[in-house]
C-alpha cells in the first residue's frame, strides 16, 4: 500500500468534511469532524477535534484542541491542551497550558504556569504565577485549602467508621 502524500488544503463556503490530514488547513464558513495537521487557520465554522502543532480559530467553535500554539477569538472552545495560549472575547470550557493570555474571556478550569489576564472569569484556577485581573471563585490557594479540608473529613468520616465497627 503506497502512502498518500500530505496536501495543502482550504475549504471554503458551507462544506463538511469528516476527517482532514494536511499539513495546513485554512477553513473558512465549514465544519469539521477530525482534522490532524501541522497549521489550521478556521474562520466561522465548527471543528470536533483538532491535532496540530498550531491552531487559530476565530469566530468558530471546537470541541478538543491538542496544539503548541493556540490563538482564538470570538468563538468558544470545549477541552484545549498547548504549551501557549492566547484567549480573546472567547469562552474556553477547560483550557490546560504552560503560557496562557486571556482576556474579555471566560472559563469553567485554567490550569497553567503561567497566566496574564485581562478581565477573565473562571470557575477554577490553579496556575503559578497569575498577572492581571482575574475573577475567580477557587484559585490555587483556596483549591489546596478545600482539597486538605475534604480530605480532613473524609479521614474523620473513616475513623469514626472504624470506631464503631470495632465497637460491635
Amino acid at each position: 500500500m503506497t502512502e498518500q502524500p500530505e496536501l495543502d488544503v482550504t475549504l471554503i463556503e458551507e462544506r463538511y468534511v469528516e476527517n482532514l490530514q494536511a499539513v495546513n488547513v485554512d477553513i473558512t464558513r465549514s465544519g469539521v469532524q477530525n482534522i490532524t495537521s501541522t497549521k489550521v487557520d478556521f474562520h466561522q465554522g465548527g471543528v470536533g477535534n483538532i491535532q496540530a502543532e498550531e491552531v487559530s480559530l476565530t469566530q468558530g467553535a471546537g470541541g478538543i484542541v491538542e496544539t503548541v500554539h493556540f490563538q482564538v477569538s470570538d468563538g468558544g472552545v470545549g477541552i484545549v491542551r498547548a504549551q501557549d495560549a492566547a484567549v480573546e472575547n472567547c469562552g474556553v470550557l477547560f483550557l490546560f497550558g504552560d503560557q496562557i493570555e486571556m482576556s474579555d474571556s471566560y472559563s469553567s478550569l485554567i490550569v497553567a504556569q503561567e497566566v496574564k489576564a485581562e478581565k477573565i472569569n473562571t470557575k477554577v484556577l490553579l496556575a503559578g504565577t497569575v498577572e492581571g485581573n482575574v475573577e475567580t471563585v477557587f484559585d490555587t490557594p483556596r483549591a489546596l485549602l478545600a482539597g486538605l479540608a475534604a480530605g480532613g473529613m473524609i479521614g474523620v468520616v473513616l475513623l469514626i467508621s472504624q470506631l464503631l465497627k470495632k465497637k460491635k
